[in-house]
């Protein structure tokens, strides 16, 4: 061939090398001590996976990312009266509040009075107003936020519809990170909303938009690669808790970061159910530094 001519183009290999990350992990299994139905032995339908299991799941989702974790010695079982004990929107929960009933549920204001501190009005001659901190912030060794610890608590039961189309349908997760036992049922399922909600930690999916306007990631979007073959299958999913109306999509590519709200209407909807453990190659490097 003469001198500065190029033949056929060859296929080429790109090759990205990831330093390895260790992160840890501390996980909560979170029950109210006045509330029965809070607890996860009063239910033959919660199986809660072992910390051991919840680690294996996040490590072979991270894998591709060079990041592994560790458990975090505080993780194990805690308790709070998050469903009984008075709250109000400037105390937060308050003994000095009338207790209330249970229901079993972590509901929207009671996540609020759990995980914000409150400012309460000023009581006059004073002028500062009164700072309530958020229980949270005492009750668990590691607090949310921790820059080499993600933390994960473990509730029962979800009251946190996903909006106001969906009144009877439950979040089975928040960032922050919050994972419903009851509403996932499976250990796999527990594990792998565990690994999602930490992938937003990390700012997972760069593909995806952060409605909330944080640093967090927001949900993967298609198109999808083909799935890895030691992905979960996912063919007809278990209805919903209190909610056998429920259509369950059915997700073949079973991305990590998929989102899991509903789509469709509130008469004919599908619920993604499970999540894979495929991450998009250029989320990679993303979660690899943002785990240093």
């Amino acid at each position: 061939m003469p001198r500065g001519k190029t033949g056929p183009i060859a296929l080429t290999l790109k090759v990205l090398v990831l330093p390895q990350r260790t992160r840890k992990i501390a996980i909560y299994r979170l029950e109210d001590p006045t509330a029965p139905l809070t607890q996860f032995t009063q239910d033959p339908a919660v199986a809660l996976p072992t910390d051991a299991e919840i680690l294996a799941t996040c490590n072979d989702c991270f894998e591709q990312c060079g990041v592994k974790f560790e458990l975090h010695p505080s993780s194990g079982n805690y308790q709070y009266p998050y469903d009984t004990r008075g709250y109000s929107q400037e105390k937060g929960y308050s003994t000095d509040l009338p207790a209330r009933t249970s229901d079993g549920k972590l509901d929207s204001d009671e996540r609020r009075a759990f995980m914000e501190e409150k400012w309460e009005p000023p009581i006059p001659p004073a002028t500062e107003p009164i700072k309530h901190d958020a229980p949270i912030d005492t009750l668990f060794p590691v607090k949310i936020g921790n820059p080499d610890t993600h933390v994960v608590i473990i509730f029962k039961e979800s009251g946190m519809p996903y909006g106001e189309d969906y009144p009877g349908l439950m979040q089975r997760g928040f960032a922050g990170s919050g994972v419903f036992a009851r509403n996932l049922q499976q250990k796999t399922q527990i594990s792998l909303v565990v690994a999602h909600e930490i992938g937003h930690e990390l700012g997972l999916s760069k593909a995806g938009v952060n409605e909330d306007g944080d640093d967090r990631g927001g949900h993967d979007q298609p198109p999808y690669s083909i799935p890895i073959a030691r992905d979960h299958t996912n063919g007809v999913a278990p209805v919903h808790p209190g909610n056998s109306f429920v259509k369950h999509k059915s997700a073949p590519n079973r991305a990590l970061m998929q989102a899991g709200t509903p789509e469709g209407t509130a008469a004919l909807f599908e619920l993604p159910w499970i999540y894979g453990r495929w991450i998009r190659w250029e989320d990679w490097k993303w979660a690899n530094e943002r785990a240093k």
